[in-house]
């Protein structure tokens, strides 16, 4: 085969080699093209994450409620109990005052050592009943600085918390309008018009055409034309790739 042979034949048959393989792309396993290259995550709605919150929500006012009212039977108990332990106290010393009064009384000679080992033994009892108040009175001043702290605490939390709810709530509301705009450029079908222009590379004479389009959510278009001349044209159009 001579080589004018080889170039009429190459001439004559590539077109058609540039149909079959544009049809292989198209139809056939050439190029996979996917529209959406990630697999779509599993994202819970607004409106899913405002109900688990507003669960949970429920369940720690209930809870909220259960300990406020636990705290407020043993801050009751305390009240009363601390109330009792004063009157005890002032009872205590008014003992001490009768009993000191009465180791003081004029007793005989023979008595005298008996009278100075029980002012002995009552004095160790006041200096220990004194530091048993003292131990008692710094204990409970102790607990209620502890307490106060943990109000102090709770209640920078409850401030934290309400400035987390209002962060949170601005989270949903922009993830809404995410929502709202993923939506608008989701692929969806689309028909259109479309202008082109048909020309013979060697006899150059433009003809000019105009036409319809469709394109699937996958981008495929199928897309067809009327020329000046007469001439229709119907063309498939795949997506190879993204750049």
């Amino acid at each position: 085969m001579t080589k004018l042979q080889i170039q009429k034949a190459v001439k004559k048959y590539f077109s058609y080699v540039v149909v079959i393989l544009a049809c292989w792309i198209l139809f056939g396993r050439g190029c996979k093209y996917h529209p959406f290259p990630y697999d779509q995550p599993e994202v819970k709605t607004v409106k899913e994450q405002v109900e688990v919150l507003r669960v949970d929500s429920i369940a720690s006012a209930m809870f909220r409620d259960s300990v406020n009212k636990i705290v407020g039977y043993w801050k009751n108990n305390s009240t009363h109990w601390e109330g009792n332990w004063n009157r005890e106290v002032l009872e205590n010393r008014e003992l001490q005052d009768t009993l000191s009064s009465w180791l003081n009384v004029d007793v005989p000679d023979t008595c005298s050592q008996y009278k100075q080992k029980a002012i002995a033994q009552f004095n160790k009892l006041l200096l220990s009943s004194a530091k048993k108040d003292t131990s008692c009175s710094k204990a409970l001043t102790a607990y209620k600085n502890v307490i106060t702290q943990k109000d102090a605490l709770i209640k920078r939390g409850t401030e934290d918390f309400k400035k987390l709810r209002v962060n949170i709530d601005t989270c949903f509301a922009q993830q809404t309008k995410l929502e709202k705009y993923i939506k608008q450029i989701k692929p969806k079908h689309e028909i259109g018009v479309s202008v082109a222009a048909l020309t013979d590379y060697t006899n150059i004479k433009i003809q000019l055409g105009a036409g319809l389009y469709y394109r699937t959510k996958k981008g495929m278009i199928i897309e067809a034309n009327y020329y000046t001349n007469r001439a229709v044209s119907l063309s498939v159009k795949r997506p190879l790739f993204k750049f």
